[in-house]
This record gives structure tokens, sequence and C-alpha cells, in this order.
């Protein structure tokens, strides 16, 4: 607990708000590319060897329906499995007219009719084509195939006289009335996105026109290098309006209920904590840690350290921080009352009430700008303090109608107790000077002293 009265709250711009819950709605806020939909490409081949007659499809990205026609192929196989396929045809019928006196032949007929439509079927013959041939009892010297699907043709390698055998690909045909979009989510966004989960899209091509699809597969690995999470996204384009290779930008919101927030500026990241300043009254004030959860608006989600209806500061936290170290250092700093002493004054050298000791090493005179600070720390036993995380926190109070100012270093662990770093001085003047020692997030010693600056 610490106390800046209300003059002086007034004086440095302090302003307050009050712990509330409200709706929270998540916005994950990414971008992609349009893409072929995988599972509506078929690639054309022939079942046979033979030579192509005719070619209907004459050129890239023509469209074309499912059952038109692709291309014509002659080939001797196909003529010699019809051909017997109307023998044994005949000789089903010969042998199934009348007593027949022999019934094995005729089953064995019907068999062999049986065998030879089934292998016109899997040669990709049509029902239709069987039927035309029963009915005509001519062999046809080519067969027509036909497309599978509706779609574009992305690759064409089929040309007339052309000589071709089962592993030859001749179309490649995609359907472009659904459309994948592959997004990118951050590592820590990763929790929000679900297996059908709605995804509106926009696209510079259609401005102000929104796309709704939905999320069809999550990646199972992180990327190492960017740590993010693929995300495919499915649109329906039955007008084919989207066209692959579009950018594209997704947002997709995420409802999370009413949550307990405070504004972003009411908090102190400190990387080993997170701190708000709680208004206790009367120009009292708690410094307090909190545990964040997401990001939202502006604004962060309080998970435990505060109850709703309790005020906290948003506006000149770093003045109110530098008040209370200053303020926690006096009192580490000072002597008991009745001591019959006076309070030390300020030196290059401090001890705090747990015997840690702090020697100022460099500057030894300190400018205006930038200035390399080195100091030794060294426990109440005089040994080296190392492996600690080292603040270094300058104070200017107001004066007249400047306002107060601050400045501050992380200091780097050199070896030995000492450690170093640099800190921006803005004037010059004696700076009261706070250097704090943690280790595992937790202050060791805090001791207070000055620097001066010309």
């Amino acid at each position: 607990m610490f106390t800046v009265s209300p003059e002086r709250q007034q004086l440095i711009g302090v302003q307050f708000t009050e712990v509330t819950g409200r709706p929270l709605t998540k916005t994950i806020r990414t971008v992609g590319r349009v893409e072929l939909d995988e599972r509506r490409i078929a690639q054309i081949h022939s079942k046979i060897s033979g030579w192509l007659e005719e070619t209907f499809v004459d050129f890239t990205w023509q469209h074309v329906n499912q059952g038109d026609p692709l291309f014509t192929i002659y080939s001797p196989e196909l003529v010699s499995t019809q051909e017997e396929y109307l023998l044994a045809l005949r000789a089903a019928e010969q042998l199934g007219q009348g007593s027949n006196p022999f019934p094995r032949s005729a089953e064995s007929a019907r068999s062999l009719v049986k065998n030879s439509r089934e292998r016109l079927r899997l040669w990709d013959v049509t029902p239709e084509q069987v039927a035309d041939l029963e009915r005509t009892r001519t062999a046809q010297r080519t067969l027509t195939v036909y497309s599978p699907i509706s779609g574009h043709v992305v690759e064409r390698k089929a040309f007339p006289q052309m000589r071709i055998t089962p592993d030859t690909m001749l179309y490649t045909i995609a359907d472009h009335s659904v459309v994948w979009v592959h997004v990118d989510v951050y590592e820590n966004e990763i929790s929000f996105v679900r297996l059908g989960q709605k995804a509106p899209m926009t696209v510079p091509a259609y401005p102000g026109e929104v796309f709704q699809g939905t999320v069809t597969y999550i990646w199972p690995h992180v990327e190492t290098q960017t740590r993010t999470l693929k995300v495919r996204l499915e649109f329906p384009n039955a007008d084919l309006r989207l066209k692959p290779g579009m950018y594209a930008q997704v947002d997709m919101e995420i409802p999370m209920g009413s949550r307990l927030v405070v504004p972003k500026s009411a908090v102190l990241r400190t990387g080993e904590q997170d701190i708000v300043f709680v208004d206790r009254g009367q120009g009292r004030m708690e410094v307090r840690g909190v545990r964040l959860g997401v990001d939202v608006d502006g604004a962060y989600e309080v998970l435990s350290g505060l109850q709703r209806g309790e005020r906290v500061v948003t506006a000149a936290n770093f003045l109110i921080d530098a008040e209370s170290q200053v303020q926690g250092a006096v009192r580490t700093w000072e002597r008991p009352e009745g001591s019959g002493s006076q309070a030390p004054s300020p030196a290059p050298v401090g001890e705090t009430q747990r015997g840690l000791t702090v020697e100022i090493l460099e500057p030894t005179q300190a400018t205006v700008g930038r200035n390399t600070i080195r100091l030794a720390a060294k426990d109440a036993s005089g040994r080296p303090v190392d492996n600690a995380d080292v603040e270094v926190s300058l104070f200017m109070p107001q004066m007249g109608t400047m306002a107060p100012m601050t400045a501050a270093a992380r200091l780097q662990p050199l070896g030995q107790g000492l450690y170093g770093g640099t800190v921006e001085i803005p004037m010059a003047y004696s700076w009261q000077t706070t250097v704090t020692v943690r280790r595992e997030g937790r202050v060791i010693g805090s001791v207070r002293t000055t620097i001066r600056a010309q």
C-alpha cells in the first residue's frame, strides 16, 4: 500500500475506471488464398490402349458438364470384345429357344454374355452404348468417353491420332463449385478455432461483399518457423465468382459470453507478472498482481486478482509505478523512529534490510542521453549475487509546471555478481534511483541511491 494525494493525482493526470463484466467476442483476423477443392479434381485416363480419333475438348480452361463427350478412341481390343459379346449373345439366344438338349451349353453362353458385358463396363462403356450395341448387333469401331464431372479443363494432353495407354493422363478437370481457403492462425489463437465454425471472408475483387464459409479441417502440426497453424475453410461457389489464386481476408468471430475485463491501459506487463493499481480511497493505492486471459477489443479478460466494482488506474500508470517504488524504497531505507539519528544521505552504495548491497560502478558521472550502467550486487555475507533480474528505475518529481519524469533499464548478468546495461537520462538532475533485484520473480532486495546527470 502507498499513498498518492488527490492533488498529486490531478497533477500527473491519474484516471480510474471500474472493473466490470461485459460480453466478449474474440475476432481472429487472418489472410489466405482461394484454392481448388482437391476432392473435386478428376484426372481422365483411358482404361484401354488405342488411338485417339477425335477430341471434343480442345483447349485448356474449357468448361465441360458431367456427361459431355471428351474424345473417341479406336482400340482393336475393344472391337474384339464387342464381337465376342455379340457372338455370346447370339449363342445364348439360340440355345435358349425351345427345348434345348444341351442345357450346360446354354448356361455357358449366358455366362460368357455376362462376363463380356462386365468387361465392357469396366472399360467405361456406358449402359446406353451397350444397349445400342445389342440393338444394332454391330461392333462400333470407336468408343466415346464422357466427362465424369462438371468443371474446367485445368490441363489438356489429348490430341487426335495420338496413341495412348492406360497410364496416359489425357485431361485434368476441376470442379470450381466449391473452393478452399487456407489461412494461418497464430499459436495463441489456436484454442478458439473449432470445426464447423463460420468464417466470413472478403476479397478485393468484390469490395463490401461478404462470403460465408466453414472451417472444415485443422492441421495436426504447427509451423515451427512461423509458429502458426494452418486452417482450411470451405466456401460454396456455384456462380464461380471466387477464382483460385484470389487474395482473401478472413475474420472469424468467436462469442465468449460475459467476462470480467479491464482496459489494456490499466495493466503493467513486466514480463514476470501483470500488475494493476487499485484505488483504496483517500489517495491510498494498492499494487496487485492479476492473472489475465484473452486480449479482446482493447481489453484484457481478468481471470483472478480483481473483483467486479473495484477501481483501477488507467492513465499515468508508469508515474504511479515510479511513485510506489520510491515510497517502497524509502520505507526500507529509513531507520525506525526514535533511533536518535537521521536517515543517511543517498550514496552510490546502499543496503536493504535483507542485507543486499549494491555498488554502482558506472557511470561515475552521468550525462544527459544514453549512459552505460554497471553495478555489483552482494548478499549479507559479501558473496556475489548471480543469475538475478536487476532493474534500475530513475525518478524526478514534479518541479513547478514540469511533470514528473522517469527512466528505467533492465540489466543483464555479466558474471561474478556484475550486471550491465544502458539507460536514457532525459535531463540534468540528481535522479532518485531504485535498484530492484529479483530471482524467479520474487524480490530479494531493493536499494535506493542517487545518480547525478550533467
